[in-house]
Formats: C-alpha cells, structure tokens, sequence
C-alpha cells in the first residue's frame, strides 16, 4: 500500500512540474504548439480537475472548432460534467472520422452505464466492438491469450469486483480466481479483461461461467477470457500473482 500511494505522489509531483513548465512558456512567449496546448488541458484535469480542463478545452475548440482530436476531449469533458450535449459532438466527431468511433463509443458507452441507462450503453458498446472487428490485426490481437504477453492491473471498481466474486462463488466449485487486463497495443482503451479461474469440477463448467453468468450479469464491460489455471496456465497465476488486487477468490 505505502510503494503505491508513493508511485502515485511520484505521478503527480511529475505531473504538476510538467504543468508549471507549460504555463511559465506560454506566459513568456505568449503561445504554445497545438499538442502542448492539448498536453496542457489534460494535465490541467489531472491536477486541477475536469472543470478547470473544460475551460481550456472549450478555449482551444472556439479557436480550432475542425480539430477533431480536441472536439473529442470537450465531448469527453462535458459529459464528465454532467452536460449531455457533449453526446451530439462525440457523435460529430464519429461522423467525420471512423477511426475515432472506439474511443467515442467508449466515453459514450461509459457515461450512459453511469446514468443507469443500460439499453443505451450497451448500443455503444456493440457499436464499438463491431466496429474493431473490421481492423483484423486488432481482432487478431484481442482474441489472443498467451503467455508471453504482458498483463495489467484490473480498473474495476471495488462493487464490480465484489459483484464478480460473489457470482464466482455461488457456484461452490472455484477455489481461487484472479482477474487482470491483457496488454493491447491497438486497442488499449477497450480493455480484455482475463479472468484465471481454478476449478473443483470438469472444465465445462467454466464455459458456463462466461455464457450464462458474467454475460447475463453484465458484471464486466468490454471482452473477457476465462482461463482454466492447468497446465501451462500456471506460469499465468505466477505472473497475476504479482499483479495489485488480482487475486478476487
């Protein structure tokens, strides 16, 4: 707990430097590049907060209104305010650039789950994931499981991870189950979450898992694997062992 609450101040005392390096040169030479201005607006919602960012972000859009990458963020940032017209320029933005559609989906997607509306996130969600299935090397490189790849600490939250371990559990056959994220180069933003999962009963029973439980329950967004702990899976645990909150089981 102590090394992660240090990585974290460590994070943010780098973050808040970059911050007044930012803000010293554009106050002595009056401008900055359009990617320090972006650098900028996201360090400003890091430090600062999400409002103090759409200020700066609704500043650079009035200025560059055709910048798709900067109309992305102020629809991020508006619906993270609670301002629903962000939904009409993230739909904007999808319109005029395809490969922009997974991270609108995305923001969409988690922004009508927030609301309680479950139909109109999962509409994006669909959308999205459709969408990435066009791309064959992103497809190629979701639907892979391997263990030389390199894996991530999960980004559930504390409900969903209790939600997940209670529904493990009813069915009295798992003695221990871990989850992480699968490092994707391409689609990073939509996370593969792989579930390890060490059963008392035949395997079949985790097929059962995936299409009658998790899937039903919507207990986790985006993709998932189950994986069996057997076999060569095992130097898998070895490497979700070391992971922060892994073990959920």
């Amino acid at each position: 707990m102590s090394e992660t609450w240090n990585n974290i101040y460590k994070s943010c005392e780098k973050s808040r430097q970059r911050l007044k390096e930012l803000e010293e040169k554009k106050k002595h030479t009056g401008a900055l590049s359009p990617e320090e201005e972006i650098e900028l607006a996201l360090l400003l919602e890091k430090v600062e907060g999400t409002e103090r960012a759409l200020e700066a972000v609704k500043a650079l859009y009035d200025a560059k209104p055709d910048d798709l990458y900067v109309a992305y963020h102020l629809g991020r940032l508006m619906l993270e305010c609670g301002d629903p017209e962000g939904q009409d320029i993230l739909h904007e933005v999808m319109e005029t650039e395809v490969q922009l559609i997974p991270y609108c989906c995305n923001v969409l997607y988690r922004y009508h789950r927030s609301e309680g509306s479950i139909e109109e996130a999962r509409k994006y969600y669909y959308y999205a994931t459709e969408f990435m299935k066009t791309n064959e090397d992103i497809k190629n490189e979701r639907d892979t499981v391997q263990i030389t790849q390199a894996y991530l600490p999960h980004d559930l939250d504390m409900k969903t991870v209790e939600n997940l371990r209670n529904k493990l559990l009813e069915k009295g056959y798992v003695k221990r189950a871990y989850i992480a994220i699968k490092e994707d180069k391409s689609s990073g933003q939509f996370p593969v979450y792989i579930i390890l999962v060490k059963t008392k009963a035949a395997l079949r029973e985790i097929t059962n898992i995936r299409t009658h439980e998790l899937a039903a329950d919507e207990l986790i967004p985006w993709d998932y694997f189950i994986v069996p702990i057997r076999g060569k899976n095992r130097e898998l645990e070895y490497k979700f062992i070391s992971l922060e909150n892994s073990r959920i089981v």
